[in-house]
């Protein structure tokens, strides 16, 4: 099999098909063909669901056994009964992936181009393995709202794959991320055990992607819902109370004026400051 692949079908002899490696597009192309030949051997895919780990991502062929490290944190795991769409998304997920110092999909990048990779997918849509479009549905919201309730954290961010865990109090760490860190947010899956109108603001302006709570405002749910931002949650109610439960909490009471998003975080940056 491997021999056909490299060859693009000359050849089925592991030592002879290094005489007859084909340019790269037919390589890829046959590549395509190999995983088409496999898809329609289990009844046209209908016994099979393709699963992408999209960690430990070398620039490098798992077929190295010196792969070069990874520059890039984990993505994740997605799974798809269309193979074509699935990789589709992770290219499209390690193309818009949010670098960072010490967090860099940039050489990735350039080896996926440099060897024209995305001609495997291009192809195998041709010959009718499957569909280039497709539709990432997050599955794991309530899994981390199970994961803070059960480890008395505050606030679950994940994004790109990556879950980052915090503790502190209020809306700080929201208004640590979205000062220092806004590509954390932007699109991401916050969940949050508390959402009142500052958290809300915070997710708004940081173009959060949906939300999970136990306990929700009504100003905040308002606020989600007009920025079109999925919420889910436990418990509505009128108002986050202070700690003695006697009345509003502080923090929201500052922002009571505030009509939209935007104005709400300039005041708490105002009133708060950035967290350290």
């Amino acid at each position: 099999g491997k021999a056909y692949i490299h060859s693009a079908g000359i050849t089925a002899d592991p030592v002879e098909c290094w005489n007859h490696t084909q340019n790269q597009d037919a390589f890829l192309e046959s590549m395509a063909a190999a995983a088409q030949a496999v898809h329609n051997y289990f009844g046209n895919g209908e016994r099979i669901i393709y699963i992408n780990v999209v960690n430990n991502l070398s620039v490098d062929c798992d077929c190295d056994s010196h792969p070069a490290a990874p520059e890039m944190n984990d993505i994740g795991i997605l799974a798809s009964l269309d193979p074509v769409a699935l990789d589709q998304a992770c290219v499209d997920l390690v193309f818009n992936y949010p670098s960072t110092d010490g967090d860099d999909a940039s050489a990735l990048i350039e080896r996926i181009n440099s060897r024209h990779g995305i001609h495997t997918i291009e192809h195998a849509a041709k010959i009718g393995l499957g569909s280039r479009n497709y539709r990432i549905v997050q599955i794991d919201g309530e899994e981390m709202l199970g994961t803070l309730n059960d480890n008395g954290l505050s606030l679950l961010v994940r994004n790109h794959g990556i879950t980052t865990q915090h503790g502190q109090q209020g809306i700080s760490d929201l208004l640590s991320l979205i000062s220092k860190s806004p590509e954390r947010l932007r699109g991401a899956v916050v969940a949050d055990k508390l959402i009142g109108k500052a958290a809300a603001s915070v997710i708004v302006c940081g173009g959060v992607k949906s939300v999970y709570t136990n306990i929700i405002s009504s100003p905040a749910k308002q606020m989600l819902d007009k920025a079109g931002i999925e919420v889910h949650y436990d418990e509505e109610v009128p108002q986050i109370l202070n700690r003695d439960m006697t009345g509003q909490c502080p923090i929201e009471s500052k922002i009571n004026d505030a009509d939209n998003a935007e104005d709400c975080l300039k005041i708490l940056i105002e009133q708060l400051g950035i967290p350290e």
